[in-house]
């Protein structure tokens, strides 16, 4: 006689042949009918190490600067360059309030040249582009003076590449954030 073959949905069995003698001192497998079902030990699921990135310090410098590095990242994703400068340059490093004599026109010419920029749609992978640059920075730590009133980061910043076909190679530079008189700022390049 041939035995029958298991349908797909049922447990693999094995039969305990009727001569078979049985060894009082192991327990018996469990049964259903005239099978010993077999069922192999669970695997337990590998344990696999995740890094965590530690949440900075309220108030630590770390901390302050993670808030103006969301808020480079948020002007860079608009491409606002004027409103960066304005808001997270130091003070000496900003433009000027006072345009000199016979420079208004190059300045609102400055100003409109920015503003066709931000609107042209194939900017904004560029622009996306250098907020996620700006954005790793929060996954380092930054390299504190012995003052605490000068910060360093490694920026990387990927091949960026203009609608006009100019393209900057990938690079890896510092990006410095000064402290004056109590507030952070970034140094402009």
């Amino acid at each position: 006689m041939q035995p029958k073959p298991a349908s797909p949905g049922e447990t693999a069995a094995v039969a305990a042949p009727a001569s078979a003698k049985v060894n009082v001192t192991q327990p018996a497998p469990a049964t259903t009918g005239s099978a010993a079902l077999i069922t192999p030990p669970a695997a337990k699921p590998v344990q696999t190490p995740q890094t965590v990135a530690a949440t900075p310090a309220p108030n630590s410098p770390q901390a302050e600067l993670n808030v103006i590095i969301d808020g480079l990242a948020t002007m860079m994703r608009s491409g606002d360059v004027l409103g960066m400068q304005l808001k997270y340059a130091p003070p000496d490093e900003r433009p000027s309030g006072i345009i000199p004599p016979g420079k208004e026109a190059q300045v609102q010419a400055m100003q409109q040249a920015l503003q066709q920029q931000r609107a042209d749609p194939r900017m904004q992978p560029l622009f996306e582009a250098q907020a996620q640059a700006m954005e790793s920075l929060k996954d380092q730590q930054p390299v504190l003076n012995a003052a605490g009133d000068l910060a360093t980061y490694q920026l990387t910043t990927p091949v960026l590449t203009l609608p006009d076909g100019t393209s900057y190679p990938a690079r890896t530079e510092p990006a410095v954030f000064k402290k004056i008189e109590g507030k952070w700022y970034v140094e402009m390049r």
